[in-house]
């Protein structure tokens, strides 16, 4: 069961995309990790902030929401490389 209080989306923070709980983590964050590390217990020493039950969470609502988060990835890669076009 996914916890509906792990990820939230608030205009005005994090701009607007989901985050994990309260904190200003994107959800982006955990799944580029977990992503690149391939091992949930080193996401996990990577956010030392976030619970064990937190980080989880959010990636479990990952896996039924994928394209909210597929949009922040895409929308920030986008952004850094309008930026480094610009150097």
């Amino acid at each position: 069961m996914i916890d509906t209080d792990a990820v939230q989306e608030t205009e005005g923070i994090c701009g607007g995309y989901p985050r994990v709980g309260n904190s200003r983590i994107p959800v982006r964050s955990l799944v580029i990790a977990y992503r690149n590390l391939k091992d949930f217990e080193r996401v996990v020493e990577t956010f030392p902030t976030l619970s064990r039950e937190a980080i989880r969470s959010a990636l479990d609502w990952y896996i039924w929401h994928p394209e909210r988060v597929d949009a922040d990835i895409r929308r920030n890669d986008q952004a850094l490389e309008d930026v480094m076009r610009r150097q």
